[in-house]
C-alpha cells in the first residue's frame, strides 16, 4: 500500500522504517521540514527489533504526502496534532483511511469535525499507543527499542472499527484489540501515566541535563506512585462504562514481562531490553505535551464524571510549578471541542458516532 507517514520525530521515522520493511510504498513528510532534512537520499537505517535500511519517499509539503496515498498515518506529538490535522483537512479525500498514532484528547474527533464540515468521508481510527517504542539515532537512522504485542484501536464512527482493524492489520501486523470507542483510546494510553511522574521524580537530573535512563529510575517509590495516578484513569474510565488495560497490564503486553507490580516490571525491561534515555530539559514533551493533553484531560474527564482525580490534580499542579506554566489551560483540542460544556452521554455519543 501507499503510504504517507505525517511527523519525522522518533516514532515517525520508526513507522517509516517498519512499514518500508514491510513492502509497502512510504512517504514521510516533516511540518517544519527539519525532521526530513538528513534523508537526503531517502535512505532510512533502522535498529533494534528489528534492522535494516529503507528507501522512503521524502515529501517537500502536506499536498505531496497525501496525493495518491491509500493511508495516512499521523505519527506527532499531541500539541502538533490541531495545527496538522488544519492542513490535512483540505486535501483528504473521500474513501482515504486516516490513523492517529497516538490520538490524546480526542484529537480524531476534531478531525473528524473538520473533514465534515467539508463534507469528505475518510475512514478515521485511532490507537491507544505506538506499535513501537523508538528513539532517532540520527539525522537518518533510528532504533526500533521494541514492537508491542498487543494494542488498542477504535475508528470514527465506531461501526468502522473492524473494518480498520484489518487495515491496521494489513499494515502492521495482527497486534490489534478493538476497543468500544474513540473515548475508550483516549482513556487507554498509558504514556502520560507513566512519563509525568517519573519527570516529576527525576526533576534535578532534567535540571541539570544529567544522562539518566527510565525503566532502571522507575523504581518502587516511584512506581506506587505512577500506579495510583493509574488507578484514578481507570476509575474515570468505568465511569463512562470503559474497561481500559493498567499499566501493568500495558507493560505485560508491551513488553513481554510478567503481571506484576510496576516497579518489578520497570527493572525487568531495564534489564532485558535497555531503557529509553530519559529527558534532560524542562522542554519535554513528558510536560509540554503529557500534561495539558494527557493528565489534565483524564481529569477534565473525571469531572465531568464527577470523579475525584487528586492523583492527577496534582501532578498537574506540581509539574505546571516546575516549569512555570499553567498547563491546565494549554490544551487547544479541548478547548476547540468544547469539551467542558460536554456531559457523559454527549461525550459518549460524539465518540461512538462522529459527527
Amino acid at each position: 500500500m501507499k503510504v504517507a507517514v505525517l511527523g519525522a520525530g522518533s516514532i515517525g521515522f520508526a513507522n517509516a522504517a517498519l512499514l518500508a520493511h514491510g513492502g509497502h510504498e512510504v512517504t514521510i513528510w516533516s511540518p517544519s521540514g527539519q525532521g526530513t532534512a538528513g534523508l537526503l537520499d531517502g535512505r532510512l537505517t533502522f535498529t533494534g527489533a528489528i534492522g535494516g535500511v529503507a528507501q522512503v519517499g521524502v515529501a517537500s509539503g502536506i499536498d505531496e504526502a497525501v496525493a495518491g496515498s491509500e493511508v495516512i498515518l499521523l505519527s506527532l506529538p499531541a500539541y502538533g496534532h490541531a495545527n496538522v490535522m488544519r492542513a490535512l483537512a483540505p486535501v483528504v479525500r473521500d474513501g482515504q483511511a486516516v490513523f492517529v498514532m497516538p490520538m490524546l484528547s480526542l484529537s480524531s474527533l476534531y478531525l473528524a469535525r473538520l473533514l465534515h464540515a467539508r463534507g469528505t468521508r475518510a475512514r478515521i481510527a485511532s490507537f491507544g499507543t505506538t506499535v513501537m517504542t523508538a528513539r532517532k539515532t540520527g539525522p537518518d537512522s533510528v532504533n526500533l527499542i521494541s514492537l508491542r504485542s498487543r494494542l488498542d484501536i477504535a475508528a470514527l464512527p465506531a461501526r468502522d472499527t473492524d473494518a480498520m482493524r484489518l487495515l491496521a492489520v494489513a499494515l502492521f501486523g495482527d497486534r490489534f484489540n478493538a476497543q468500544a470507542d474513540t473515548l475508550a483510546i483516549a482513556l487507554v494510553n498509558v504514556n502520560p501515566i507513566s512519563h509525568v511522574p517519573l519527570a516529576l521524580a527525576n526533576l534535578s537530573r532534567i535540571e541539570k541535563a544529567q544522562p539518566w535512563t527510565q525503566y532502571d529510575h522507575m523504581t518502587g517509590a516511584t512506581a506506587r506512585q505512577i500506579s495510583a495516578v493509574d488507578r484514578e484513569r481507570l476509575q474515570v474510565a468505568a465511569a463512562f462504562g470503559l474497561k481500559v488495560r493498567s499499566i501493568e497490564e500495558h507493560f505485560h503486553h508491551s513488553f513481554g514481562v510478567p503481571l506484576t507490580d510496576l516497579g518489578s516490571q520497570a527493572q525487568m525491561v531495564h534489564e532485558r531490553l535497555g531503557s529509553p534515555a530519559g529527558p534532560v530539559s524542562l522542554d519535554t514533551r513528558y510536560f509540554t505535551e503529557d500534561v495539558p493533553y494527557g493528565l489534565a484531560f483524564y481529569a477534565a474527564l473525571g469531572r465531568a464524571a464527577g470523579v475525584a482525580t487528586p492523583a492527577l490534580d496534582a501532578c498537574v499542579v506540581l509539574a505546571g510549578a516546575a516549569c512555570g506554566r499553567d498547563f491546565a489551560t494549554e490544551n487547544e483540542l479541548a478547548a476547540a471541542l468544547g469539551l467542558a460544556r460536554l456531559n457523559v452521554e454527549d461525550l459518549r455519543k460524539l465518540a461512538r458516532d462522529g459527527y
